[in-house]
């Protein structure tokens, strides 16, 4: 009788891969690709249908990670009887381009980045392991670079000198929770679209107003737009804008044996 299978485990190490970054894996999710999920409708979760296996890769190092250029990354996932995970299921369909999931988590320090890949096929049964190799193309940076400006938080305000930056929203309303909050809209082009790193909301004498990012989306490396929900106005405030300085790219090769526990 045919299964569903979920595997979530904190893995083993990758090799030595750099001084600078490291990769290991974070956790696996195993589906049964022998089940007919795509006919059971919507009581079934749309990431569940496409079966197969999806990895979380947990990048750390003493450089802040920026970003991963997937079109220069590579991966490969096979079972331990040789079988092509990535290799494409005719009439299956798929979510998003892959094999990379889009965008990457990122700690609060730049320290820690996780990267999704998944893969369409299932490992054979009895897999007791799967090897996943490949290079990832890593966006790093040794610093950051912080302008501060004073500004009344209102639409159409520019409060940073020499940098195209602006407030493109503030809207009153409420959240998923029910809750009076203030959206806050920034949009930028430029360097600093592409270099963004941050931004702090700081009341008189610095202290951080609680902002949270609610959604962000960038045209590349030359604009992006980033939407905080924020309890009220503050008014005037300082704005606290971090953009990355010492940019590099770095080739990090990796070579793992992930246990799939079945």
């Amino acid at each position: 009788m045919s299964k569903l299978i979920l595997a979530l485990c904190i893995l083993v190490p990758s090799l030595a891969v750099s001084q600078q970054v490291s990769v290991k894996v974070g956790g696996v999710q195993v589906i049964d690709g022998a089940l007919p999920l795509e006919e059971m409708g919507n009581g079934v979760p749309f990431w569940a249908k496409e079966g197969g296996v999806k990895l979380l890769l947990a990048v750390s190092g003493n450089l802040n990670l920026v970003s991963l250029d997937d079109d220069k990354s590579n991966v490969s996932i096979t079972d331990d009887t040789g079988i092509d995970l990535l290799k494409p299921v005719a009439g299956k369909r798929t979510f998003g381009r892959g094999p990379f999931e889009m965008g990457q988590g990122k700690s609060k320090d730049g320290k820690l980045m996780i990267v999704g890949v998944r893969a369409p096929r299932s490992p054979s049964a009895g897999c007791a392991a799967l090897a996943v190799k490949g290079t990832l193309a890593l966006e790093v940076a040794t610093g950051k670079k912080l302008l501060t400006a004073e500004t009344e938080i209102k639409q159409g305000a520019k409060p940073f000198q020499g940098v195209i930056f602006s407030i493109t929203k503030v809207e009153a309303g409420k959240n998923f929770q029910g809750e009076a909050v203030v959206t806050v809209g920034v949009s930028m082009k430029g360097e600093v679209a592409g270099g963004y790193a941050g931004l702090r909301f700081l009341a008189p004498g610095g202290k951080p107003i609680k902002a949270t990012q609610r959604s962000s989306m960038t045209m590349g490396r030359t604009a992006r737009t980033i939407e905080y929900e924020l309890a009220s106005n503050p008014g005037k405030c300082t704005l606290e804008l971090a953009t990355w300085q010492g940019s590099k790219t770095l080739q990090v090769p990796f070579d793992l044996k992930v246990a799939t526990g079945f």
